[in-house]
């Protein structure tokens, strides 16, 4: 079970966590972050989901 701090719009932390999969409560939102990691040449590291995991399915 993962489970997410949850949030007001603004960002203050509002000391509930939530568990992932459930519905958020509406009014309530939890934090996204994306990396990009990136070499001296330019270059970017790329990551692949494994086929046979899920994404956003329960």
């Amino acid at each position: 079970m993962e489970l997410w701090d949850l949030y007001y719009q603004n960002r203050k932390k509002l000391h509930e966590l939530h568990i992932r999969g459930e519905p958020i409560p509406n009014g309530k939102y939890y934090l996204v972050v994306h990396v990009w990691i990136q070499n001296e040449r330019g270059e970017l590291l790329l990551s692949k989901r494994h086929p046979d995991k899920p994404y956003g399915d329960y």
